[in-house]
């Protein structure tokens, strides 16, 4: 959970700073993140296992440095689907592929130290758009056995999500730099008892790198 940040900060201790602070200029920053996400330590029962996994993760944000200091940012961040195998257990089993997907709109605070510094601090928040997903089911009843394959399903829900961390800012030219990136989000899930969450964890953890243009 703390290699991200370690490694953003080594690398860039032994950087030079910025050759000056620059104001008021607008950015474009593009990032490819895995994103991993553990699974809750509770959840539906008759759920198993509690969902979790690692994704493919796109983070786009576009925005503009106030001071040599602060910069506000809005985010969109797309994350790929997590998924895994899952059995839910009642007077009948359903065996499937679960699956969850989550498409976060942030506002975000960047802040530069002494408005040269090559580590930067990224806190906000917004808006989430979770889905979970049942895949290939295969339902099994009955004495004998029968089973049966109805069609996939998927749970849209709405939540907000809190995000943390840390990007690096590595000069390749006057307008481009290149940013490693490490982010912790909480994405508020529903109560786990009721499974539309399918026992996925409310943490998110990203590590990366991209592109800013400015």
């Amino acid at each position: 959970m703390i290699i991200g940040p370690l490694m953003i900060t080594a690398v860039l201790a032994a950087q030079p700073p910025v050759p000056g602070p620059v104001t008021r200029r607008a950015y474009l920053q593009c990032s490819i993140l895995l994103s991993h996400q553990p699974a809750a330590s509770e959840g539906y029962h008759r759920v198993s296992p509690n969902l979790h996994g690692t994704a493919a993760a796109l983070s786009i944000g576009a925005g503009g440095f106030m001071s040599p200091s602060f910069a506000l940012e809005g985010e969109l961040f797309y994350g790929g689907t997590v998924s895994m195998p899952q059995r839910f257990s009642y007077t009948f089993s359903e065996d499937y592929i679960a699956g969850s997907r989550d498409l976060v709109f942030s506002e975000l605070v960047r802040y530069r130290p002494g408005g040269r510094a090559r580590v930067e601090l990224v806190v906000g928040g917004g808006y989430v758009r979770t889905t979970t997903s049942e895949k290939s089911i295969v339902v099994t009843s009955g004495v004998p056995p029968v089973t049966s394959h109805p069609p996939d399903r998927s749970h849209p829900y709405n939540g907000f999500a809190i995000t943390g961390g840390l990007d690096g800012a590595i000069r390749l030219s006057d307008r481009v730099a290149l940013t490693p990136s490490f982010r912790l989000r909480w994405i508020r899930r529903p109560d786990p008892l009721i499974g539309e969450s399918l026992g996925i964890g409310s943490y998110a953890f990203q590590f990366g790198a991209g592109l800013r243009f400015r």
